[in-house]
């Protein structure tokens, strides 16, 4: 019987996340950053705001040869668990998802965000 993704995180210890999105965090091109968001179980949608996924040693900064070599990219559902205010990155599932839906709902976020700190109905020059 082959594993689903959710018998693949079906543990106490860890949860679910989809990676949204790969972020260069040097200009070398050789590291980057990782951001996800929540899976849930009941529908497999996204659930909570996206956060920044750290390695196991909690490091945020990846190197490209360990993405690479964990096959993880954009859509990659992957395990981590939480520490404190860390999200640990625990291992990929090797399923995919599409990231669309969640990547516009990253950017309605963003969006509002940028509203709450720059006011709403405010024009350059007023």
């Amino acid at each position: 019987m082959g594993d689903s993704v959710e018998s693949v995180g079906d543990n106490n210890t860890s949860d679910l996340c989809v990676i949204l999105t790969l972020s260069k965090a040097h200009s070398s091109g050789e590291t980057s950053t990782l951001y996800g968001r929540k899976l849930s179980r009941d529908d497999f949608g996204g659930e909570g705001h996206p956060f920044q996924l750290t390695q196991p040693n909690s490091l945020y900064i990846w190197e490209n040869k360990i993405l690479t070599e964990e096959k993880i990219r954009v859509g990659s559902v992957v395990k981590y668990r939480k520490v404190g205010n860390a999200f640990v990155y625990q291992g990929n599932t090797k399923f995919r998802r599409q990231v669309k839906f969640y990547v516009s709902k990253l950017a309605i976020f963003q969006f509002k965000l940028y509203r709450r700190f720059h006011g709403r109905g405010r024009h350059l020059g007023s």
